[in-house]
């Protein structure tokens, strides 16, 4: 059978009543066809390369090209194949050039990352100078880029991050009027900055890991942050304005070993970075030298001022007009966002969690495993991992009737930015996040075969205190020793601490070899050293510290009270509280106490857990560390951890295991 010729293109068109992303040979031959019926992430099927896009699909509000192979691009990708807008898209292949390309008008984020772009050109440009831009972030790191000299960028662009290329130079660059953040500098080969100029509007700049040995400060007006890292300076200038710029900085990274050579004064930056203090006028060398020609250029200045501030009048006027316009054009088209509309696309377009994308053509969902009162778990398969070897991950998402929530989707949103920024062996594994329509995100996780620690304690029946001769469950000590180890991670090993607000065995998860991870991070929270006043509003009422039934201030000794009713799960295989009854004053009828009561009880010191009669001395020892009153008289989570070792290292069977 002879092999249809390459190159294949990507056609995105309405066909006989339906709408098809297709991939076509050049004799017209397709190689596939997708059906595209709505503004889900659009991918390609497994395995399917592309060489050129032709055009794009109108429908979905973000497209997911990465590694198909994309060579070259259309020139005009702002409407389909049928000339109907372009909503999104994100390409991550094999691009050389992106230069003069018409992208979708719509379109805010354009990632071009991880290509072999050598030169950027003119990006995005406009079909006549009427029109306008949405574009605010432009992804180029990880290229081949060596100068961005003959760059145009769109006037509105905030975000433009070029790390990880050849730029060698940033003299004379036209930067983008709006732009904020910029990491153009990470990991090139600059060595000097003398003549840089960078906007006023410019907020973040990062210039790590370079070839600078010194380098003269000259801060834009309202930068906030500024990072130097991994360049091996030696001295560092500034006269005693930008001195004082320097102080007043949100945050300054800087790394070599400085000092201050012959006879500049020095001054100490917030008591540790000596600083070279220099004349102002040898600042920055500019190219006017004389002083008559800057007179000169004052009295033109003077003279065009009034005229200009009537026309830059006019302009804005202009301007607002059109941006109403344009808004008023948006909102008919797609339709207003909603609160949680934005909570979900603010996690859409956050960088940190560009990078943990995975398309949901990717997934195939299977049972469901889990169901709460805002989401659902399901089993998955992820068919398209780093080397294309499906992986069981776990998949979970919000309620259908909770989507539109506000609370919780923002209980949502911070649970996923949260659980991306956590790693250990004793927390559940973040994997990913996942989009199933533009506001319906998913997190991908890793997934635990042996179900939460509940589950376990209610069917497992080798699952004891202590070592049993041939059983292949480890002993409780073992899994309270993993659970600890997470809890010395959520609050020692990361900044801020993080309090997990709601510790519990439904919240602990085991995998096939009963390792225990912590799970559910949909009510914690990083506690900062400023926090005060923490809400009450969290966690599950018997397993909830005094402090915080009392609404006072907590801090991470709560996880450490909630630990402790933990123990009495592990040993009574019950409910915290359930054999707590009292009697009614009229009849002799006995009650069990509603929650509201435990809640009154255990915050006045008048109600604790119990413990069966078989609850060994050393873990009644702990669990009364653990449920003291007074938060100051509990043990810090290593400490918790230094009890249990040995309790674990005398269980020879699993000491491998969780040791």
């Amino acid at each position: 059978m002879a092999v249809p010729p390459r190159p294949t293109s990507l056609v995105g068109a309405a066909t006989n009543g339906s709408y098809l992303a297709s991939v076509i040979y050049p004799n017209n031959s397709h190689l596939v066809d997708v059906v595209v019926d709505s503004t889900a992430e659009f991918t390609l099927p497994v395995n399917v390369q592309v060489d050129v896009i032709a055009s794009l699909p109108r429908f979905p509000s973000s497209i997911n090209l990465a590694y198909v192979g994309i060579s070259s691009l259309s020139y005009d990708l702002a409407v389909d194949a049928n000339s109907a807008p372009v909503m999104s898209t994100h390409f991550h292949n094999a691009l050389s050039t992106i230069a003069n390309v018409h992208f979708p008008t719509k379109l805010s984020v354009l990632d071009v990352s991880y290509n072999e772009l050598e030169r950027i050109g003119r990006v995005n440009p406009l079909p006549t100078k009427s029109d306008s831009t949405a574009l605010a972030e432009l992804y180029l790191d990880h290229n081949r880029i060596k100068s961005i000299q003959d760059a145009e960028f769109p006037p509105g662009l905030q975000i433009l991050d070029l790390s990880f290329n050849s730029v060698t130079s940033v003299a004379d660059v036209k930067w983008p009027l709006a732009l904020e953040r910029l990491r153009i500098l990470d990991h090139n080969s600059i060595a000097d900055l003398t003549y840089a100029r960078f906007p006023s509007s410019l907020i973040h700049l990062s210039i790590e890991a370079n070839n600078f040995t010194t380098y003269t400060v000259n801060l834009p007006p309202r930068l906030q942050t500024f990072s130097l890292g991994r360049n091996d300076l030696t001295s560092l200038y500034a006269t005693a304005a930008q001195f004082d710029r320097l102080e007043q900085l949100d945050n300054f990274t800087v790394s070599g070993r400085l000092q201050c050579a012959g006879n500049l004064e020095t001054r100490m930056l917030w008591n540790v970075l000596p600083i070279c203090i220099i004349p102002a006028e040898t600042t920055v060398p500019t190219r006017i030298t004389a002083d008559a020609a800057a007179v000169g250029a004052w009295v033109y200045v003077l003279l065009g001022l009034v005229g200009v501030t009537i026309f830059a009048i006019l302009m804005l006027l202009v301007r607002r007009a059109k941006q109403r316009r344009a808004l008023e054009d948006h909102e008919a088209a797609y339709g207003k966002l909603s609160d949680t509309a934005f909570l979900v696309q603010e996690i859409r377009i956050d960088q940190a969690l560009r990078r943990r994308r995975v398309p949901y053509s990717c997934i195939q969902r299977g049972a469901l495993v889990a169901k709460g009162g805002f989401g659902v778990v399901h089993v998955a398969t992820l068919t398209r991992g780093p080397d294309f070897v499906p992986v069981t991950v776990a998949l979970k998402s919000l309620r259908p009737e909770r989507m539109h929530e506000l609370r919780a989707v923002q209980a949502f949103v911070d649970e996923i930015r949260l659980g991306a920024s956590l790693q250990h062996p004793h927390i559940v594994g973040f994997v990913g996040i996942a989009f199933a329509s533009a506001h319906n995100p998913s997190v991908v996780m890793e997934y635990m075969a042996r179900g939460d620690l509940w589950t376990v304690l209610t069917t497992e029946k080798h699952f004891v205190w202590g070592d049993t001769p041939g059983s292949f469950v480890p002993s409780k000590e073992a899994v309270c020793l993993d659970i600890v180890r997470g809890l010395v991670y959520l609050h020692e090993e990361v900044a801020p601490v993080v309090i997990h607000r709601d510790l519990k065995s439904k919240n602990v998860l085991l995998n096939d070899a009963y390792t225990a991870k912590l799970s559910d991070f949909g009510t914690s929270r990083e506690f900062g050293p400023h926090d005060h006043v923490l809400t009450a509003e969290v966690g599950t009422v018997p397993w909830i510290a005094p402090e915080v039934l009392k609404g006072t201030r907590y801090s991470e000794k709560a996880d450490i009270y909630s630990f402790g009713v933990l123990l009495s799960e592990l040993d009574t295989h019950q409910v915290p509280y359930f054999n707590q009854i009292v009697p009614l004053p009229v009849g002799g009828i006995n009650v069990a106490l509603t929650k509201a009561r435990i809640a009154m009880m255990v915050a006045a010191n008048e109600l604790r857990p119990s413990f069966s009669g078989e609850c060994p001395a050393a873990i009644l020892v702990i669990a009364d560390k653990c449920l003291r009153h007074d938060p100051a008289d509990r043990p810090t989570a290593r400490e918790l951890q230094e009890l249990l070792t040995p309790l674990v290292q005398a269980t020879p069977a699993f000491a491998s295991l969780h040791v």
